[in-house]
């Protein structure tokens, strides 16, 4: 693996060990030292203190490729997931209003190659990452969903299906509290994290039943199309229409992982407040889909004191941005190369108040009015969001002038990540979910 990716083993190998523990594991293939030394024979069984011998040698290949364990993921105990989610979950269950277009999801996910490296990782989520491996189906149905259409075969459903559902496996080899959502990541975590689709591709590309173009975007489904995503900051034009199916797939699989009703108020808001990151066609085809009345649920969101002031506040922040005008302090004798796709960042969040509904003047008008419930849920959704993009900005901006200026911050903009972080850090925030895209 790449020195640039940190491909560390430590935390499968405990995820592993922890599931032998429970489980019956047994090698596929007999395993042979780096220096082809047999150490075991096919059908092995393979216990904790047996693993742990295993690790002092070098082996020819990764043990994880050559485990297989009792009760395996296959294609029909995920067509089982598959079938409660769609009963269950009723975004999901709108995907598919009839038997034919149920059973394209179904038969997507039931018949995907499934070599048996990748099988027993599918099982190791299944027994110790349970949330990951729902993840990953819900994921799988909603691309599967996303890219029908007009001249798109069987082989095409499957490839979004396989991409959804293999996705966020790199996640297995991070260190576990990096699966908690609410968590404020060091940056040292957040480069680990950053990693995770890097490492999945990586899994897909020793697979041979897969094409190049399904590992490319995997590796890009967290990327957005305004280059603020991750691990490359890609431009548009440089994501496939594949990477950029799963970076929405993973968007509403994150959101409606609970089939909670709020929390499809909570899509319809996210979408919204970031349509200029996704592919809007398939944006749009997710918001005709969504019903995000949830009048009888208000207590479930959690609700700011004054939502109104809050995001005249982020606005005020977002205009006092240093790259909009002349700021002094250097910055304009030094300003990064890659200073521009900040500031068209920060344009289109400035103009997406006013497209959600939520122009400064509005703003002020409703700030002077009672607001019932529902808006009040909606407009703290909004403003959660908003806060979360202006942080992506932050760390964007003193990321990128570090990387193309000297290293101190000029003055002027260290003021405003000083102000952005006060506000962030208000305790009427909350962290964001998953499904918040991130720099």
């Amino acid at each position: 693996m790449p020195d640039s990716i940190p491909f560390n083993t430590q935390h499968i190998t405990r995820a592993v060990t922890d599931f032998g523990e429970s489980r019956t594991l047994t090698l596929t293939q007999a395993l042979y030292t780096s220096q082809g030394v047999k150490l075991l024979d096919a059908g092995a069984p393979i216990n904790r203190s047996v693993y742990d011998r295993l690790m002092q040698y070098p082996l020819s290949a990764p043990i994880e490729d050559l485990l297989s364990g009792a009760d395996p993921a296959t294609g029909k105990s995920m067509r089982r997931l598959a079938t409660q989610l769609l009963d269950h979950v009723p975004f999901l269950g709108r995907m598919a209003p009839d038997m034919p277009a149920r059973n394209t999801l179904l038969d997507a996910v039931e018949h995907l190659p499934l070599p048996a490296p990748l099988a027993f990782l599918l099982t190791l989520a299944q027994e110790t990452r349970p949330g990951l491996y729902r993840h990953a189906v819900i994921t799988a149905l909603v691309a599967a969903w996303l890219v029908q259409g007009p001249g798109v075969t069987r082989y095409d459903i499957g490839l979004a299906a396989a991409g959804g559902l293999f996705h966020d496996m790199g996640m297995l080899y991070l260190a576990p509290e990096l699966h908690d959502d609410a968590m404020d990541f060091s940056a040292e975590q957040r480069r680990q994290l950053y990693a995770h689709p890097l490492i999945s591709k990586l899994l897909l590309e020793r697979q041979h039943p897969f094409p190049p173009q399904l590992a490319q975007a995997v590796a890009e489904h967290h990327e957005y199309l305004d280059g603020s995503g991750y691990p490359g900051h890609l431009p548009a034009g440089h994501i496939s229409p594949l990477g950029q199916t799963l970076a929405i797939a993973e968007v509403v699989s994150s959101v409606l992982k609970e089939g909670l009703p709020h929390d499809e108020l909570h899509l319809s808001v996210l979408l919204r407040m970031n349509q200029h990151r996704f592919h809007l066609p398939q944006v749009q085809k997710v918001m005709q889909l969504l019903r995000p009345g949830i009048a009888p649920h208000l207590t479930q969101v959690a609700v700011l004191k004054d939502p109104c002031a809050r995001l005249l506040e982020l606005n005020g922040l977002l205009g006092r941005w240093p790259g909009i005008e002349r700021v002094g302090d250097g910055m304009d004798r030094q300003r990064p190369v890659e200073w521009a796709p900040l500031a068209s960042q920060v344009e289109r969040l400035r103009r997406t108040f006013p497209q959600v509904g939520i122009a400064p003047d509005q703003l002020t008008l409703l700030s002077t009015e009672p607001l019932d419930s529902f808006l009040i849920a909606e407009l703290s959704l909004v403003a959660r969001d908003a806060a979360w993009q202006l942080r992506s900005l932050a760390r964007q901006s003193q990321r990128r002038w570090r990387h193309q200026a000297p290293s101190t911050v000029p003055p002027a903009l260290q003021q405003w990540l000083d102000e952005v972080d006060q506000v962030i850090r208000h305790d009427s925030i909350d962290p964001p979910s998953s499904s918040q895209p991130a720099c």
